[in-house]
């Protein structure tokens, strides 16, 4: 919050990133259902619905902190070769 508030007096908006669904490993330790399987433990499990709710959880509270209508949500450097090994994931 200190942060945002010293960015705005300062005239800079402070955009949000939240990179997914690469670079989420941490998230897995506390919600293992987030990775793909323990063998494969990123990129997030995109055919679990649970995945998309803490995502949704998070936008949510981020929104309520930013007050922007853009939110960054990365994408890059996605290893999929763990989407394609995982059979549940590959026939989603």
């Amino acid at each position: 919050m200190l942060l945002k508030f010293y960015a705005q007096k300062g005239g800079i908006n402070v955009m949000v990133e939240l990179d997914v669904p690469g670079h989420a490993l941490s998230w897995g330790v506390g919600y293992p259902a987030l990775w793909p399987s323990n063998d494969c433990q990123q990129p997030l499990d995109v055919s679990n619905e649970f995945t998309f709710q803490v995502i949704d959880g998070i936008l949510s509270d981020f929104s309520k902190i930013f007050k922007f209508k853009f939110v960054h949500l990365g994408g890059d450097e996605v290893n999929t070769s763990c989407w394609t090994d995982t059979p549940r994931i590959s026939k989603w």
